[in-house]
């Protein structure tokens, strides 16, 4: 059943266009630059086709992890072998190699700005359905999407973060908000 609503959902999905944009902008400015300027416009291009490329081969190892990945259970935190697991969690993923190959350096790239946010975009681009951009990508990712919501990009260090307190009277809203008896029938 489960299952089932995952595929309905997929049927459903819209790209997001905020991460789509750094890779459209991207292409774009490519294609005016070559109607300005042969030479510029098409080591611009070059560019843009190496980023695909890269991310492309890591897309490909995406998918074979994808068909060969089996999720295995996860220690307790309490479990004295949570270290061990995790060095051994690390050998086993399967994940972890897609992510390698995307992290792999990108030379020679000058011409095309916020090379991760690019890449990213297109990681995003190459299959908004699937998990890839979010496996190889989390941060960057996140950091476009913030980017782009009202307000920008609201950068907190740990110890402010951690030190936010809910106020007790905002969860009793939001214990009413979801308290069903509270509304009552309509």
């Amino acid at each position: 059943m489960i299952n089932a609503f995952h595929e309905a959902c997929k049927e459903d999905l819209v790209p997001d266009k905020a991460l789509l944009e750094p890779y459209n902008i991207a292409s774009n400015y490519a294609l005016e630059t070559f109607d300005t300027d042969k030479v510029v416009g098409q080591m611009f291009n070059d560019e843009l086709s190496r980023i695909r490329e890269h991310v492309k081969k890591a897309h490909d190892e995406f998918r074979q992890s994808v068909g060969t990945h089996t999720p295995t259970s996860t220690p307790s935190k309490k479990s004295k072998k949570a270290k061990s697991y995790r060095a051994k969690a690390d050998q086993d993923d399967k994940m972890l190699a897609a992510a390698q190959k995307y992290a792999e350096s990108l030379e020679g790239i000058i011409l095309t700005r916020d090379l991760d946010s690019v890449m990213a975009s297109y990681a995003y681009a190459t299959s908004p359905q699937s998990h890839f951009a979010f496996t190889v990508a989390f941060q960057q990712i996140c950091t476009i999407k913030a980017k782009s919501c009202k307000g920008g990009l609201a950068p907190s260090t740990r110890e402010f973060d951690e030190a936010r307190k809910i106020s007790v009277s905002f969860l009793r809203v939001l214990n009413r908000g979801t308290d069903d008896n509270y509304y009552g029938s309509y």
